[in-house]
């Protein structure tokens, strides 16, 4: 059986973390109102997604890999709003998306961008 999600790789204080989007980590992602994937990518493509939102994908995302961080820290190293959080969690909602299951998976897409850090505790 082929797989049909490719990674996210998303890269936060210098380090890179490669995710699955497992049905599991998808079923996280989308627990708490207006948190589903559809809502958020739709809002993602009409360039309405609050930052706040993608800020929470963001931190709920590098949970899932392991980091203790929650959506205030990503707002905080973004530099408050910021243009890559909304592509970062874009990023991640379309990662979440099967691709065809026939579809050349040699060529994995790298989909998020990382959060360039302001703050001093950055390693970068």
């Amino acid at each position: 059986m082929a797989k049909i999600w490719n990674d996210i790789d998303i890269t936060w204080l210098g380090e890179s973390y490669s995710i699955r989007p497992t049905i599991a980590f998808i079923n996280m992602l989308e627990q708490g109102d207006g948190m589903s994937l559809s809502k958020m990518l739709g809002r993602a493509l009409q360039q309405d997604l609050p930052v706040g939102l993608a800020c929470e994908l963001i931190a709920r995302t590098l949970r899932h890999a392991g980091v203790s961080v929650n959506a205030e820290d990503v707002y905080m190293e973004a530099g408050g709003l910021s243009a890559d959080l909304i592509i970062m969690a874009t990023s991640i909602l379309i990662g979440c998306m099967p691709s065809d299951k026939d579809a050349d998976t040699k060529k994995k897409p790298k989909l998020a961008k990382s959060v360039k850090s302001t703050g001093a505790k950055s390693t970068e």
